[in-house]
């Protein structure tokens, strides 16, 4: 049978909440630092993405004053500004974790990115070679997200940012 001390201090040592804590606290700071991390390295792609996008949009001018533009062109070029503008809200999604903003941001930060990239891929695919089925479920999903984002917009959240 187990003495009453030694019950006693396995009882404490088991509800002891600054193990806990600590371990919780290294999980956050884990998880900063991955997201700082990550930041950085958007940081780059994004940089990347606006060098190329300027490019494109250069050659379209410059296929513009010649007069040889094609419709494929200006679709590749509004799809590289909706990646890059993916990419910012990205961005801006790990930037609301970080400064501790709260869920409703959060949430419709990447309800908007969602919404950005269903854009995007109206942009870039061709309607007449889809199925109507296809077109009908982005539609859907164009609808579900909106209302997603309207309802959101509704919930008061103590830290909302302009969104």
């Amino acid at each position: 049978m187990e003495k009453p001390e030694t019950r006693q201090l396995n009882q404490e040592h088991n509800n002891d909440p600054s193990i806990a804590m600590r371990l919780f606290q290294l999980m956050e700071h884990f998880e900063r630092w991955i997201m700082l991390l990550v930041n950085v390295i958007l940081m780059v792609v994004i940089t990347v993405a606006l060098w190329r996008f300027a490019e494109n949009t250069y050659q379209l001018l410059m296929q513009q004053g010649r007069g040889n533009t094609r419709y494929i062109d200006f679709q590749a070029t509004f799809g590289m500004l909706l990646t890059l503008l993916i990419a910012v809200e990205f961005g801006k999604s790990i930037k609301a974790a970080l400064e501790g903003r709260g869920l409703v941001v959060q949430a419709k930060i990447i309800v908007l990115i969602g919404i950005i990239a269903l854009a995007r891929k109206f942009l870039v695919f061709d309607a007449k070679a889809q199925d109507v089925n296809v077109i009908l479920a982005y539609g859907a999903i164009a609808l579900v997200l909106g209302v997603v984002y309207w309802l959101l917009g509704l919930l008061k959240d103590s830290n909302t940012d302009v969104i």
